[in-house]
């Protein structure tokens, strides 16, 4: 099977390098069936109510949509916390209700949303600049050899902050089919889907745009400590004896490192919730003397196999997608015949996250659900639109919270299962509010400098859209980077919030130690993310309460930078700036916002526009001017014990300020106020419960 799809591959690559870009763009749109817009249009008259958070809901039907009813995560001492951090609650402006018109025609719906503007953010996973201009669809698809310009993507995120003199903010809320075309002068959305619901609000910044789109969509539950480490992975680590051997390297070459990644060779014959007892005979052991965590994958198609206990009780109790006559849909995916469950059901989502008691058993402690666009490999690469769920509603109508419904399967599974827990779930595919659940990862890219550069792009627009624990794998999933390359995409990657290296089946190896000229490059950007760890941790909490995404574009301290600094810049956190190196240069430009930056490793200040000498070594990192930085004393070879060795202070310039959030890494006890929150430099605690 796996050399049958590497194959497949392999053409995709050889048809697009003899095809023009806007031909296999129109192939691969005519391949995802999406559908064709009407020309006619008739205005409608629509409803308007308060929504909470300073949104107005705007409704044609005034139904409840997948918003209204989703479990959303907020931290119990938020209000208290933010006022004793000095944050007063987001004035809104007004947003003209004659600022929206709607339409309608047949199935579909078409809201224009007046509002001039000079930049665009916002939509989550998709390619272009962070100023979002044109048109978007949304449809979430697997699109393995997708490029740098290729729409849809994996994940579906309609939110879209205006920004002008204030910030508007629209969100439309349907897991059907929509189309963006977004200009300066606002958008024109069309929704299949006549419940849509459409969310308009107006703040006066985007910080505070930000901080109630968190209150709206929910944020999320800290991850244990050992998630913001380094983590390593590849398709696949076939067997015990090869996690042994890894974590005995990392140990060796003095590379800290907490998570190794099971991909779906774990398996007995790529079926969910099985592990091949050949390469692993004793995984429970594994589990327990390796310093690294490790997370399984979990894919949504379960194997067509009467003596396959899960997929006879799938059968059994009826919990799998039907066609329109009854029948339970068949599709191929790694196991070949497979059925596949209805997330959208409760009693479904409860079943499947109990599976996961035996894998928690095993000492497994993280999970990675992944094809759950849902991808097949049918040449639609999908489900067809006309499959029915259980509750009746047509598959076309729901299609884009599929993998979102997953990964809320799998975290409220972990929650009941290890209630005193902290979950880790990484998901592929994802909507509106997926942050309540799980990480997110921008599927499979390329090993070349563009993606490179997109990733810096996709980063900033998905923490925007609400989704904050997001990352791309380092290296590039497909294809071999050369030394240079995997070097500077260390280095971007120990910003990212999930710090992952994954590479493809047939790749050649991509561990630090397979590029022995940069290895010392590759160690100390990997060391350096461990030394950063006390604020990136402290950063995290300050997004769980809504205060920013952990990465942030620069239009969040400066409305006017220029587009080409904001593709190539960003924000990391409330303090820092990071100017990737993002291809061969030996000098580049960095913009700086008004005010004294620092070079975060000598202290050096500078101001706006500035020239920066680099080699292989350098990593342009800046920090505010009177901020106060918390570090870890020492790196060890986890996050755990890197914390355990103390805090290091790093003041730059006159009268620094900063914060520093500590807890025990572990469990939810946080959520009980059972942490510590201190200022900066003095150590003063303001928090202690």
């Amino acid at each position: 099977m796996i050399q049958w799809v590497v194959g497949f591959f392999e053409f995709v690559v050889w048809l697009s390098q003899r095809t023009p870009i806007r031909q296999i763009q129109e192939m691969i749109m005519r391949r995802m069936n999406l559908p064709r817009l009407p020309e006619r249009w008739e205005e409608i008259d629509f409803t308007i109510s308060a929504a909470g958070s300073g949104f107005t809901k705007i409704s044609v039907s005034g139904k409840k949509g997948f918003l209204d009813g989703l479990s959303k995560e907020r931290h119990p001492n938020r209000d208290e916390l933010l006022h004793l951090l000095g944050h007063k609650r987001a004035t809104t402006g007004e947003f003209q209700g004659d600022r929206v018109s709607i339409y309608k025609s047949g199935d579909f719906l078409k809201i224009e949303v007046e509002y001039p503007n000079t930049v665009c953010l916002g939509l989550g996973d998709k390619t272009g600049g962070v100023n979002r201009r044109g048109r978007f669809h949304f449809w979430n698809m697997d699109d393995a050899n997708h490029g740098i310009f290729s729409d849809p993507l994996y994940q579906s995120h309609p939110i879209a902050y205006f920004i002008s003199e204030g910030v508007g903010v629209v969100i439309v809320d349907s897991p059907a089919y929509q189309y963006w075309d977004i200009s300066e002068y606002g958008a024109k959305i069309v929704v299949k889907d006549l419940d849509a619901s459409v969310y308009v609000a107006e703040f006066f910044s985007l910080a505070e745009a930000y901080g109630n789109v968190a209150q709206f969509l929910g944020t999320f539950t800290l991850p244990p400590l050992w998630a913001i480490g380094y983590q390593q992975s590849r398709w696949s680590y076939w067997d015990e004896g090869k996690f042994r051997e890894l974590s005995r390297r990392f140990q060796e070459e003095g590379i800290p490192c907490d998570v190794f990644y099971m991909d779906i060779d774990y398996m007995d014959g790529y079926r969910c919730f099985t592990v091949d007892r050949n390469r692993f005979p004793n995984l429970k052991a594994l589990a327990s003397e390796i310093d690294q965590k490790l997370v399984a994958i979990i894919d949504p198609g379960l194997k067509v196999d009467k003596s396959y206990r899960l997929y006879e009780e799938g059968m059994r109790q009826n919990f799998f997608m039907r066609d329109i006559s009854g029948k339970v849909y068949t599709d191929r995916v790694w196991p070949g015949a497979c059925h596949f469950p209805d997330f959208l059901d409760q009693g479904v989502r409860e079943w499947w996250g109990d599976q996961y008691s035996s894998l928690l058993d095993m000492g497994i402690e993280g999970y990675w659900n992944d094809m759950n666009e849902p991808s097949t490999f049918s040449l639609r690469r999908t489900f067809p639109k006309n499959l029915v769920h259980i509750d009746g509603r047509r598959h076309g109508d729901v299609h884009n919270i599929y993998g979102l419904m997953m990964a809320r399967g799998t975290y409220e599974g972990l929650r009941k299962l290890r209630p005193n827990d902290r979950p880790f779930v990484l998901t592929r595919s994802s909507y509106l509010g997926g942050q309540n659940f799980a990480w997110m990862w921008t599927g499979d890219n390329k090993s070349t400098w563009e993606f490179l550069k997109l990733s810096v792009r996709q980063m900033q627009s998905i923490s925007i859209s609400g989704q904050p624990l997001c990352g791309a794998d380092v290296g590039g999933f497909s294809g071999n980077p050369d030394s240079e390359l995997m070097v500077r995409w260390m280095q971007l990657g120990v910003f990212y919030p999930l710090f992952r290296n994954h590479t493809a089946y047939g790749t050649e190896n991509q561990e630090p130690w397979e590029f022995p000229k940069v290895l010392q490059e590759l160690r100390d950007a990997i060391r350096l993310r461990y030394k950063l760890l006390p604020y990136i941790y402290t950063q995290f909490f300050l997004s769980s309460l809504g205060l920013g995404p952990i990465i942030r574009p620069m239009t969040w301290i400066d409305k006017g930078v220029d587009e080409r600094c904001m593709n190539r810049q960003f924000m990391f956190g409330e303090q820092m700036l990071v100017a990737p190196v993002l291809e061969t240069t030996d000098n580049m430009e960095v913009i700086l916002p008004n005010g004294i930056w620092h070079d975060f490793f000598t202290g050096e200040q500078f101001q706006g526009k500035i020239t920066v000498e680099v080699d292989l070594s350098t990593i342009p990192l800046f920090v505010k001017s009177g901020s106060s930085i918390p570090l870890a004393k020492e790196v060890r070879q986890n996050a755990e014990s890197t914390f355990a060795t103390g805090i290091e202070i790093r003041n730059y310039g006159e009268d620094p300020k900063g914060l520093l959030y500590r807890d025990n890494g572990k469990d939810l006890t946080y959520r009980q106020g059972n942490f510590e929150l201190y200022r900066l430099p003095q150590m003063e605690c303001i928090w202690n419960d």
